[in-house]
């Protein structure tokens, strides 16, 4: 999470001083696998959301969608992150999975969000073996809806496969280095819509807290920032005191660009 002291404004001997700075609330989808197979995962599951909305900003708005033979809404739009939690403990599993339609219709309910800041959630540990739509339209809808989705893929062990990558080995030490899983197409999905795959390849495993939080703070890393800069002037932003952060601007003027990361204060 940024403060308005980790950026930076150089402009000649004087700094340029940061006169709005706000995080922006998020409208969230959150979609949960909840077909047979995740019957012996379905406690972790049940504690990687709730720790997922104890990580979301107050203000955020979220609903919870679950999906076996088909997707189902078990809560629509709320900010009662209390009730959300109290409707992830209801959940259990059974059926098939309908992952790539659920998806279709998880993109289109949080669309419907108040906040212009907007992501999806999915979980599961398998592939999809009753959808209507397919892989394409799924891929398509996506990229068109221009919201983040964030995959978190919780399996029983490696799996090594034709299309198996290694997921952000470097940048998130607690997912398994050197172990490969069988996750594309999550990991397809997430690179087309701008998000981020997460792995989890064991029942139980202690990384899943830090990953949670990964993710509510992947969410939630979006800000409004406002400043008076001189006129026709070229303004580079330096990022503070998060190595290992990338600094993106969206919206912002073609003369403001960001110049520096991972650099202390």
């Amino acid at each position: 999470m940024l403060s308005h002291s980790d950026l930076r404004i150089p402009n000649g001997n004087q700094d340029i001083s940061v006169q709005v700075f706000q995080q922006e609330a998020a409208s969230v989808g959150i979609l949960v696998d909840t077909s047979g197979s995740m019957e012996p995962k379905m406690i972790q599951a049940k504690m990687i959301l709730t720790d997922l909305i104890d990580g979301l900003n107050p203000q955020d708005q979220a609903f919870l969608m679950t999906f076996s033979s088909r997707p189902f809404v078990l809560q629509a739009f709320t900010t009662d992150h209390t009730w959300l939690k109290r409707r992830v403990d209801s959940l259990h599993a059974f059926g098939q999975t309908s992952l790539l339609d659920s998806i279709i219709l998880g993109l289109r309910a949080v669309k419907q969000g108040c906040y212009e800041n907007k992501a999806l959630f999915v979980i599961t540990d398998g592939e999809d073996n009753v959808s209507v739509a397919t892989h394409s339209v799924m891929m398509t809808a996506a990229k068109e809806s221009k919201v983040p989705i964030i995959t978190l893929w919780t399996g029983d062990s490696a799996v090594a496969g034709p299309h198996s990558a290694r997921l952000y080995a470097d940048l998130f030490p607690f997912v398994y280095k050197n172990q490969y899983f069988d996750v594309d197409p999550l990991q397809s999905l997430a690179d087309a819509s701008r998000g981020k795959a997460y792995v989890l390849s064991k029942p139980g495993d202690a990384a899943a807290k830090q990953i949670a939080l990964a993710i509510a703070n992947e969410i939630d890393n979006h800000y409004t920032v406002g400043f008076v800069a001189p006129a026709d002037s070229k303004i580079e932003i330096e990022l503070l005191n998060h190595p290992g952060s990338v600094l993106r601007l969206d919206d912002a003027p073609p003369d403001v660009t960001v110049v520096s990361a991972n650099r202390p204060l």
